[in-house]
This record gives C-alpha cells, sequence and structure tokens, in this order.
C-alpha cells in the first residue's frame, strides 16, 4: 500500500496558518493605534469648540443668541463625555493587547501620553473659563453697588462659588436705584452660577479620566511584571528539571557501570572456580 502526501511537509499548513494568525494579530493592534490617533483628533476638535463657545458666551448679550450657545455648549459638553468614555475603553484595550511587544508597548505609551495631554488641556481651558466667569460676576456686582470695595468684590465672589451669590446680589438689589441694571445683573450671575456648577463637574470628570489614565500605565506594568516574573520561575523550573534528568541520567549510568563490574567479578569467580575443579580432577588422575 502506498500513500501520497504529494511531498508536501503535513506540518507546513498549521506553521503557515499561525504565521498568518500572528501577522493579522498585529495588523488589527496597528489599525486600532490609527482609529485612536483619529478619535483623538477628533476630541481635540470638540476641546476647540468648546472654548471658543464658552469664550463667546462670555460677551454675549443678546438674549436669543446666549440661550442658544448654551444649548451648543451643552451638547458638546454632553458629546465630550461620550468621546472620552470611548477613547478610555480604547486605550485600556490597546494597553493589554501589548503583551511584552515592545515595539507595540511604545506605540500604546505614545497614544496614551497624547491622550494624557489633551484632556490637561481641556482641563486647563476649563479652569481659566472658571476664572472669567468669577471675574464677570465681580463686574456684575459692581453694576449692583458701584462703591463696593476689593473685599466686598472678594466676597461676593466667593459666596457666588458657594452658591449663596444669589442671597447676596438680591440683598445688594435692595439697597439701589439702578434697578433695571441690578435685575439684570442679578439674571446675569444666576446664569453664571449654573455655568460655573457645569465647569466644575467637567474638572471634576477630567481630574478622574487623567487619574484612571496614569493608573492604567500602573496596572499594565504590573501585569507584565507578573507574566515576567512567571516566565523566569518556569525557566528556572525547567533548569531545575534538566539538572534532576542530568544527575538520574549520570546514576543510571554509574549503576550500569557498576552491573557490569559485578558481573565481570562473577564471570572470574566461576572461571577460577571451574578451573579449581578441572585441576583437582587432573591431579586425581595422577
Amino acid at each position: 500500500m502506498s500513500y501520497n502526501y504529494n511531498n508536501q511537509n503535513p506540518f507546513e499548513a498549521d506553521t503557515s496558518y499561525e504565521m498568518g494568525n500572528f501577522k493579522n494579530q498585529g495588523s488589527d493592534f496597528f489599525d486600532d493605534i490609527n482609529r485612536f490617533k483619529q478619535s483623538l483628533s477628533d476630541y481635540s476638535d470638540l476641546i476647540n469648540r468648546i472654548d471658543s463657545a464658552q469664550k463667546s458666551l462670555l460677551g454675549e448679550y443678546d438674549e436669543e443668541k446666549e440661550f442658544n450657545l448654551k444649548r451648543q455648549i451643552d451638547s458638546l459638553l454632553t458629546e465630550i463625555n461620550s468621546k472620552q468614555n470611548d477613547l478610555k475603553s480604547q486605550l485600556t484595550k490597546l494597553m493589554k493587547s501589548t503583551g511584552g511587544d515592545s515595539i507595540k508597548k511604545t506605540q500604546a505609551e505614545a497614544v496614551r501620553e497624547e491622550f494624557l495631554g489633551l484632556i490637561s488641556r481641556f482641563s486647563v481651558n476649563q479652569s481659566n473659563h472658571k476664572t472669567q466667569n468669577k471675574q464677570q460676576v465681580a463686574r456684575q456686582y459692581k453694576i449692583i453697588k458701584p462703591d463696593a470695595t476689593d473685599l466686598e468684590l472678594n466676597q461676593a465672589v466667593q459666596q457666588y462659588e458657594d452658591g449663596n451669590g444669589e442671597q447676596l446680589f438680591t440683598q445688594a438689589l435692595l439697597n439701589t436705584n439702578r434697578k433695571g441694571e441690578a435685575k439684570a445683573a442679578l439674571s446675569e450671575v444666576q446664569d453664571r452660577h449654573l455655568e460655573l456648577l457645569k465647569i466644575e463637574k467637567s474638572m471634576q470628570e477630567l481630574a478622574q479620566l487623567f487619574h484612571d489614565m496614569e493608573d492604567l500605565v500602573i496596572e499594565q506594568d504590573e501585569n507584565i511584571q507578573m507574566i515576567d516574573n512567571n516566565i523566569q520561575k518556569a525557566q528556572t523550573d525547567v533548569e531545575h528539571g534538566l539538572a534532576q534528568a542530568d544527575k538520574a541520567v549520570d546514576s543510571a549510568r554509574k549503576a550500569r557501570s557498576k552491573k557490569r563490574w559485578c558481573i565481570f567479578i562473577l564471570i572470574l569467580i566461576i572461571l577460577i572456580i571451574i578451573g579449581a575443579v578441572v585441576g583437582g580432577v587432573v591431579g586425581s588422575q595422577k
């Protein structure tokens, strides 16, 4: 009976599959990197649009335009929050898929640093906008109370930050003759307070996101270290096993050598006995 293998190595197909699968994994990783970079570009664009809209809101006095700007900012904040969560998920996946590959790890670390940089930029923008809102509050209080001292202005801003600004402005409103301007200022301060709450919420989320991304690389390093430790332990176990195997082979070799010597001595003794017996028989015949 003959078997036709077509001159093909029966293991060649499996090897080809494994190599192809490895290449696909590498290709998938770098495709994910490119998608993440595009998401970072979209995130950067959202940061710029929010910053532009918030600056426009500070100087806008037309009620309709102001209303539209607020709606636009709310929509952008919702969109950027969703984008941040998406980026966080993407980056977590990337960091976990690097394994022990130094090239992949370098690529993932580079985009992580870029993401952290954008988070910092957005946080700085929000902090600046918060400061500008406080300055606006001080100007509004000056409208209600033109003779307010710097100390009174600082107290007004502080109470505004604490959520008690409306009460302070209402009290000042009762003591002014500029009722129309004072009411407009009070309405403006109420709007600024709502804006401040949104900014503070955004800054808290950014701080947590930054912290999560910092923890991610620490966790990844710990996982890689654990893998390295396991590999080192496995290597040590293998080396120990080989050493034990060498000892076993050496012991077996020595045992075989002793066995050969025992057989040789036994044969020698038998020959001596036979020689003695033969010698005795010959001697008795003489």
